[in-house]
C-alpha cells in the first residue's frame, strides 16, 4: 500500500523525531551559558525542589535558602565569574559582590569577600539533567546542598537539595 504524504514530509517528520531524541553537544547547556568574562550575567539560584533560592541577609555570613523571594529582591542575584582555573568559578552576589566559600568548614555555605587565591572560595558546576550539583574546588567531596541554609556536604545521587536551576534574569 502506497502512501498519500509525500516524500519531504516523511523527511521532515524523520528530522523532528531524531532531533527530540538526539541533542548535538553543542546545543547542551553547559555553565559557560551562565557566565561570561565580558559581562556580567545575573541569575537566580533556585533549588530543584520546591521554590527555593540563594540569596543574601547581610545580616549573616551564611548562605540562605528562601521560599519564593520577590524576583526584585536583588540579595537573590548571583553572577557567576569564571576564576584562573578551569572549569572553577566564584558565586557572587549581585548586591554585595561577595562570594559563596566554605572556608571554614562549619557545614553551612558562608558568604563574605572574595579572597580569589582561596580555593575554597572556587566552585565546579557538574550538569545533572537539566540542573547543577555545585561543587567546591577545594574539599572536592562537598556539595552544596538546599536546607533551611545553603550547606555543604558529601554527594548523595539521590538528595534532590543537591540540584540546583539557574535562572537568568
Amino acid at each position: 500500500m502506497r502512501s498519500n504524504v509525500p516524500l519531504p514530509y516523511w523527511s521532515f517528520f524523520w528530522q523532528l523525531i531524531l532531533c527530540a531524541f538526539f541533542v548535538h553537544p553543542a546545543m547542551a547547556v553547559t555553565i559557560d551559558t551562565y557566565s561570561d568574562p565580558h559581562d556580567r550575567l545575573y541569575l537566580r539560584i533556585k533549588a530543584e525542589t520546591g521554590k527555593r533560592y540563594l540569596y543574601q541577609n547581610t545580616n549573616s555570613s551564611i548562605a540562605q535558602i528562601a521560599n519564593e523571594p520577590a524576583l526584585e529582591d536583588l540579595s537573590s542575584h548571583w553572577y557567576i565569574e569564571a576564576s584562573a582555573e578551569p572549569d572553577e568559578y566564584w558565586i557572587r552576589n549581585r548586591v554585595s559582590n561577595e562570594a559563596l566559600h566554605i572556608e571554614s568548614l562549619l557545614g553551612q555555605v558562608e558568604i563574605d569577600t572574595l579572597l580569589t587565591t582561596y580555593t575554597s572560595h572556587r566552585w565546579r558546576f557538574e550538569e545533572d539533567n537539566g540542573a547543577f550539583r555545585i561543587r567546591n574546588a577545594w574539599q572536592l567531596d562537598q556539595y552544596a546542598s538546599a536546607d533551611t541554609s545553603l550547606l555543604h556536604e558529601p554527594f548523595d545521587s539521590v538528595d534532590t537539595n543537591q540540584r540546583f536551576i539557574l535562572e537568568p534574569l
